[in-house]
């Protein structure tokens, strides 16, 4: 819910008006009294008014002083750690100070404006409302959220980008190629006092990955907490950057593609998107590709800013085509347009009811291993899921090689989710332990390893794992097997 609540008086209660006048007496004026004491003025009748109008809207709102009071007192008595076990929560707690409830919660800094947060929920409501209640479950469940960027942030104002600020090169990025602004700016000398600043916008898309910050690359972000620029849902054709674009659209769908949808859907968005290449689609007339073509990924999310009613980045620029919407969509990639179709509605059949069968899980439990185990039957990709939620500590995640080495893969935040696309077969670690430099062996009391089963869902219960939850009776430790 939003912070500022608004309270009607009642239609059977007169309202108590209080001028102006009587919050602000007059000063006094040059005929008053230079005595000290004569500018201190004894409660009147106006101040009790107030006091009276106060408990009357108190009254109106159905509690009392007495009450409010208590409720503080409740408040002050609470500590700040209960209520914010983590520094790293606590802090996206004071830095998101405004909140909308939707399919996924959408949240924002106090700077924007409550009607960009209106305008983002009414299209996440129009985007998730098909997709089956399972896919929501496992959304929320993993934490996913939409985090909207004010017009005068950067996107590491966000606190899951902050670590970010600065990095060059930290995310890979595309390079668009722009021979037009390249020549333009050889022409001023390179200068850019002389770029004017759409010139110095697409100057800045030569630069190559390795030399772009986050916020020189994006003004919103896919992954499990997506984030889209206030402007672009405001104005989008006034946003100077993604002109005509609905990034809520695109980021949003790379949040239900990476852990929301099961992986017989992510296989067959894979598939469309290979039968696209093969046809010679979503190629530029010189024959570069265009942004849907570099990954299914992002085939699938440029694909849904066209089926949602905006576009994506045109094929021929000049002629704009695809033509922006459905219906251009539809008549340019038919079989794109057929399968976001039934993936956005829940008639896709990986989405079935009966297609839960296909999607299995199982839990992990601790295995005393030094090295993976050979798959006989060949390594699948599977997902990893790592359950923090419960824990009060941060974990360190690493992969064990073949020869039971650990390679660091970042850390699971408490209080999260972390998903993983890993294989079968493999051997992963988690640590309360900061990891050693030098990814040597790490093995300790304070780490628990798990190998990957076959399964499409591999879960990791850190609670569990560790014997933190009442009554688990324990870490659990097998010398034999991986699951539950």
């Amino acid at each position: 819910m939003l912070s500022t609540v608004f309270a009607l008086p009642s239609l059977h209660t007169p309202p108590t008006v209080v001028s102006h006048a009587a919050l602000h007496p007059p000063e006094p004026t040059s005929s008053s009294s230079s005595s000290p004491r004569s500018l201190v003025r004894p409660p009147d009748e106006r101040l009790t008014a107030l006091a009276a109008a106060h408990r009357d809207l108190l009254a109106i709102l159905g509690t009392d002083e007495a009450a409010i009071r208590a409720r503080v007192a409740e408040r002050r008595h609470t500590s700040s750690a209960a209520r914010h076990p983590r520094s790293g929560r606590s802090l996206s707690a004071r830095f998101f100070s405004k909140t909308v409830p939707n399919h996924l919660p959408i949240r924002a800094h106090s700077v924007v404006p409550d009607s960009a947060l209106f305008v983002a929920s009414d299209r996440m409501s129009r985007q998730l409302r098909g997709l089956p209640p399972a896919v929501i479950e496992r959304l929320c469940r993993r934490g996913a959220a939409l985090h909207l960027i004010g017009s005068r942030q950067v996107t590491t104002d966000l606190p899951e980008h902050r670590h970010l600020r600065g990095v060059r090169g930290a995310v890979p990025g595309e390079v668009a190629e722009d021979e037009e602004a390249r020549r333009l700016a050889e022409s001023v000398g390179r200068d850019r006092a002389a770029l004017s600043p759409e010139l110095e916008r697409r100057r800045r898309r030569l630069l190559p990955s390795s030399q772009m910050t986050l916020d020189e690359r994006s003004r919103g972000m896919g992954g499990l907490q997506a984030s889209c620029g206030e402007e672009n849902l405001l104005a989008p054709e006034a946003d100077p950057r993604y002109r005509g674009r609905c990034v809520l659209s695109h980021e949003l769908s790379h949040t239900v593609m990476d852990h929301g949808l099961p992986a017989a859907a992510r296989a067959a968005i894979t598939a469309c998107w290979e039968g696209a290449w093969r046809k010679g689609l979503w190629r530029r007339p010189d024959g570069s590709c265009a942004y849907a073509a570099s990954a299914p990924e992002e085939y699938f999310a440029e694909l849904s800013m066209w089926y949602w009613g905006s576009h994506g980045e045109f094929v021929d620029d000049a002629n704009r085509l695809p033509t922006p919407g459905p219906w251009g969509l539809a008549r340019y990639d038919p079989d794109g347009f057929a399968l976001v179709g039934a993936l956005w509605s829940g008639r896709h059949a990986s989405l079935a009811p009966g297609a839960a069968s296909n999607e299995t899980a199982c839990k992990l439990r601790a295995v005393r291993l030094a090295r993976p185990a050979s798959d006989p039957q060949g390594a699948q990709p599977v997902e990893m899921e790592v359950d923090n939620s419960r824990g009060e500590t941060d974990l360190y995640l690493a992969w064990i090689n073949g020869s039971g080495v650990a390679h660091s893969y970042g850390v699971v935040a408490a209080h999260s989710y972390h998903v993983q696309r890993t294989f079968s077969g493999h051997v992963w670690e988690i640590s309360r332990v900061a990891p050693p430099g030098g990814g040597e062996d790490r093995a300790s009391s304070g780490s628990r390893r798990f190998r990957i089963s076959r399964h499409s869902l591999n879960l990791i219960d850190a609670a569990v794992a560790f014997g933190d939850e009442v009554g688990a009776g324990g870490p659990v430790i097998s010398g034999s097997g991986s699951e539950a």
